[in-house]
């Protein structure tokens, strides 16, 4: 949730920056959400088909290209087409309640699933402070260089902490489709 809100108070800098139209970098709102539903969707079955510490370290991976893209980026375009890498993020939120389902009981799962989305619902109100603080004291591409350091943290916590948690991996798209 933080990378889709964090940089909504510097949409008009951005756009005087990138000399374009503020609309036209209004859609990095909405291919960002339509990016978001399509990696939410693709996570799930090739997590369940490869596992879901392969996909998370993906998915991070290419946040943090797509979080340095935008950070570079030196038109609208460039900019747009790297928040479609950032939007990768999104599929980890799923993952992280698979990865949860798998490994707590019942019980406990339901505490930790409820922490989690404590913290995603926070982000909507921390972002935009955050990152209006961000762009005016450092300018907007700061906001895109702290998510991208953050990105490399988790990678690197991910890489090193999180084991594989699909201890059953489906073999087949077939039989990952027969679940539903």
């Amino acid at each position: 949730m933080l990378p889709l809100n964090i940089f909504l108070p510097s949409l008009p800098t951005i756009s005087s920056d990138l000399e374009t139209n503020y609309a036209i970098v209004g859609l990095s709102l909405a291919g960002y959400t339509a990016a978001s539903v399509a990696f939410e969707m693709g996570a799930g079955p090739l997590s369940d088909r490869y596992g879901r510490r392969p996909v998370v370290l993906v998915c991070l991976g290419l946040f943090i290209v797509g979080s340095v893209g935008c950070a570079l980026a030196t038109n609208i375009w460039a900019f747009l087409g790297a928040r479609l890498f950032q939007a990768t993020i999104t599929a980890g939120y799923p993952l992280s309640m698979a990865a949860i389902k798998d490994t707590f009981s019942r019980e406990l799962a339901a505490s930790r699933i409820g922490y989690v989305a404590m913290t995603a619902a926070m982000a909507p109100l921390i972002g935009p402070t955050v990152g209006g603080s961000i762009d005016q004291w450092l300018g907007w591409r700061a906001i895109f260089w702290l998510l991208a350091a953050i990105g490399a943290a988790l990678f690197v916590w991910c890489y090193f902490r999180l084991d594989e948690t699909n201890r059953s991996p489906k073999q087949t798209f077939h039989e990952q489709l027969r679940v539903y």
